[in-house]
């Protein structure tokens, strides 16, 4: 492995997109769902409308379980998240890839029996990069380990960059600028951010700088080796979250 992180691969931003189809759960107020949990029958038929429909592909069932393990992984360190988050409090998802990422299909998907929310973004610049990705401290960043520094320093980040050299497995280490990071968290938030709350706008690119740090990507030999990179970084400073590429 190199002495230092690569650089972001020069590479065009990807033209296509994802989908989240999140299915309607017990006491689901959603205009659609109207407190009714999705049916065995309707998943079946929405899994057969998503495949037929044009430009979209590789489409996938995320179950409960699933979801909650992935919501697990990526909230490790948030002990009080996890005991207040239960297995029945995530929703039935259908996963899938848009050869263009058409706000069309949200409107609708959002009306077909059976279907709580749409979510439709384009493709992050690090999908089929990468495997997994350890965000350094932004500078709106309150959590203990980030110090409430207004940057993280170059000695915090080298520390985190020795301690990932050191997992067993990780083949490649990139190391994404603090302005790319944040083009591309705008950048697949654009089509629909429904992350933000409702009536509220997508932040400028300079508030997402505030939101967004610099970015480790890791190449993975084999992905059952993401496990072994929280334990490496356990006492160092400088890193917000640790995710797994999807």
């Amino acid at each position: 492995m190199a002495d230092g992180p690569l650089p972001t691969p020069d590479a065009p931003w990807p033209t296509t997109g994802r989908m989240r189809v999140s299915l309607c759960f017990k006491d689901d107020d959603s205009k659609n769902c109207r407190g009714r949990a999705v049916t065995a029958e309707q998943k079946r038929k929405l899994e057969t409308l998503l495949k037929r429909l044009p430009g979209v592909s590789k489409v996938r069932f995320e179950s409960q379980r699933e979801a909650y393990q992935g919501f697990r992984e990526q909230f490790a360190d948030d002990e009080g998240l996890l005991n207040a988050v239960r297995v029945s409090d995530m929703p039935e998802t259908f996963l899938a890839h848009l050869n263009v990422p058409d706000l069309k299909l949200r409107a609708r998907l959002e009306r077909v029996p059976g279907v709580s929310w749409v979510y439709v973004h384009r493709t992050d610049f690090w999908a089929g990069k990468a495997d997994a990705k350890v965000v350094l401290c932004s500078p709106k960043n309150t959590l203990e380990r980030c110090q409430a520094q207004d940057a993280i320093t170059d000695q915090a980040r080298d520390a985190v960059f020795a301690a990932l050299r050191t997992v067993t497995g990780v083949k490649t280490i990139y190391l994404e600028s603090h302005r790319h990071a944040a083009q591309n968290r705008l950048w697949t938030a654009v089509v629909h951010p429904v992350p933000y709350p409702p009536g509220a706008r997508k932040p400028t690119f300079k508030e997402a700088l505030r939101l967004t740090g610099e970015t480790f990507h890791l190449v993975l030999s084999d992905p059952s080796d993401f496990d072994r990179i929280r334990p490496a970084l356990k006492g160092i400073a400088g890193w917000e979250s640790i995710i797994r590429h999807r």
